[in-house]
């Protein structure tokens, strides 16, 4: 028979949708962007809610009803009590509340791998892994190497949107200024206060999908991002771009910038394409990183997700649902009048605008940040896709364009759907929480500049894994 006390507290528990809503609540677009994001970002394995509980029946159970060793040494009526609620505290309240900072711990970097609890190990001895985020955008970036250990202790970001979406997520207030012209004795006041510097400088006048001026383009920050990296002297440095960098006819100025980063600036410097779907993110994007040290020992992630893995790629269909997350975006989908036809039916210009349909069953394409009209890809809730590029092909195969008018579809697409700026979000791997700023044109734009956060916090978990080395070598 249990005791009074345990009985009581038996009696008055909450039930379990007490304890978690979410348990029995209809699921509504919130709930539905709650679980998205978590499953693209790893929160899916969370401990019960209910074991909250049972701690605290456990501990008041041994707090409140364990008897005196003699009657004789029984305190008075008064001190009893206190030394129960003493009690209580010691062994009940606080292992709940250490459970719960465990809970909202892996809200926020849920796989957490012993580099990241010695980056914490490593900030608690009081040295800290701090990070400046130049070109912070809405802080994507930000968001991934936070979540790997680094503590954001201030950012550049121009755009005023951008900058409102940055403190929103980080409470930090953003300088808006340019980066080169903040003066030279503010950035050196950072000087032996920043681990990190990081940034991605805007990636059009390198990016394949733009005129690749490159250098000659006013837009390219690395001049700005050198002299951060000079006055401020951080430990170590990410620097974040298109591949097209590194491609083509850009390869010896960006091999002059390696040049910069080692002979004048004096840090160890590797460089590699990753892409995103490797590590978790439910979109195939490939981004160059730039990673410096004073010392050596910072090496880039093996990829964790894939072919070469024992995970498979997180999907778009992980993501994606037939029913929008979100503010529905109302830019229609429409048959196109001159087809573009390519084997795969998620290729080619199918439809109006150059927004593709998306592959449920892989990652999806790159997210662009010229979104938000008809270039933004869209979900047949449907299936027409598939049965009407069939229908193209093979009578292309037969006839060629011969007759091939006869077969183009006129109007709008059955179920189709362009995405949502949430479920945008959500194929980068940003937290369901996150809300961008300004018109939606510019929270498409934010969401297609940005790093995806866990591809970021992949080498994050590494560089603050070989900063917490050195420091104890």
């Amino acid at each position: 028979m249990h005791p009074p006390c345990v009985a009581y507290l038996e009696a008055v528990k909450p039930s379990l949708s007490e304890l978690n809503p979410l348990a029995t609540a209809p699921r509504s677009p919130d709930y539905a962007a709650t679980r998205t994001a978590r499953r693209a970002y790893g929160h899916h394995r969370l401990p019960p809610p209910g074991f909250l509980w049972f701690r605290l029946v456990r501990g008041a159970t041994q707090a409140l009803c364990k008897p005196p060793t003699s009657a004789q040494n029984r305190p008075p009526h008064n001190v009893l009590l206190s030394l129960g609620y003493w009690q209580l505290c010691t062994t009940c309240i606080q292992p709940a509340l250490s459970d719960l900072r465990l809970i909202l711990s892996r809200l926020v970097a849920p796989d957490m791998t012993t580099t990241e609890r010695a980056a914490k190990e490593h900030a608690s001895e009081g040295i800290g892994l701090s990070l400046f985020d130049v070109f912070a955008g809405a802080g994507g970036l930000s968001m991934g190497l936070q979540a790997a250990g680094l503590e954001p202790v201030g950012a550049v970001e121009v755009m005023d949107d951008a900058a409102k979406t940055y403190e929103a997520l980080h409470d930090i207030e953003v300088d808006r200024r340019r980066l080169e012209d903040i003066p030279e004795r503010e950035l050196r006041a950072l000087r032996g206060s920043v681990s990190v510097v990081a940034g991605g400088p805007p990636c059009q006048p390198w990016s394949t999908g733009g005129l690749r001026r490159g250098e000659e383009d006013e837009r390219d920050g690395f001049t700005a991002m050198f002299r951060a990296l000079d006055l401020i002297r951080p430990e170590a440095f990410v620097i974040e771009n298109v591949a097209g960098l590194e491609q083509g006819r850009t390869r010896p100025y960006f091999e002059s910038l390696l040049e910069v980063l080692t002979e004048e600036l004096g840090y160890y410097v590797r460089s590699k394409t990753l892409d995103a779907a490797d590590y978790g993110v439910p979109q195939h994007r490939l981004r160059l990183f730039v990673v410096g040290m004073r010392k050596r020992g910072f090496k880039f992630p093996r990829p964790t997700h894939g072919s070469k893995t024992s995970k498979p790629w997180v999907t778009a269909g992980d993501i994606l649902g037939d029913e929008p997350l979100g503010e529905l975006n109302s830019s229609i989908v429409t048959y196109a009048k001159k087809p573009h036809l390519r084997p795969s039916p998620y290729d080619g210009l199918l439809f109006n605008g150059g927004g593709r349909p998306i592959n449920l069953a892989a990652p999806a394409r790159t997210i662009l940040a010229s979104a938000g009209g008809n270039k933004t890809p869209f979900v047949d809730t449907l299936g027409v896709v598939p049965g009407y590029h069939r229908e193209l092909w093979e009578h292309h195969k037969e006839h060629g364009i011969v007759g091939l008018k006869q077969k183009i579809r006129k109007g709008l697409v059955p179920g189709a759907r362009r995405i949502t700026v949430a479920e945008s979000a959500a194929l980068q791997s940003f937290l369901p929480t996150t809300k961008f700023s300004g018109t939606r044109s510019t929270q498409y734009t934010l969401v297609g500049n940005a790093v995806p956060p866990r591809l970021a916090q992949a080498v994050g978990r590494e560089l603050c894994a070989a900063l917490v080395r050195l420091s104890r070598a």
